[in-house]
């Protein structure tokens, strides 16, 4: 597992687990770069489940998985609006 320091992404909430009932239980991001990144548990990670389909911009450490996924811990995010010029650091 290799951290690649701290990172700002900008793209589309998107869900990645559901439970049972078919209710999302965690979620990445798609992010504009055409990557995607799967949130790391935490409470903010918590707050985004339920903005699902909506464009957020994230910051916060990306960890890259042995399998080539992409992890972020999210350290602070915020809502966009699409067509807002596209950041990412």
């Amino acid at each position: 597992m290799a951290t690649s320091g701290e990172k700002t992404i900008r793209g589309v909430i998107i869900p990645t687990a559901w439970d049972p009932e078919g209710r999302v239980i965690s979620v990445g991001i798609s992010a504009n770069d055409e990557e995607e990144y799967l949130l790391e548990q935490g409470p903010l990670a918590t707050e985004l489940v339920s903005l699902v389909r909506q464009e957020v911009e994230v910051r916060g450490r990306v960890i890259l998985q042995p399998d080539g996924a992409k992890h972020i811990q999210v350290e602070s995010y915020h809502l966009t609006r699409r067509g807002e010029q596209d950041e990412v650091a």
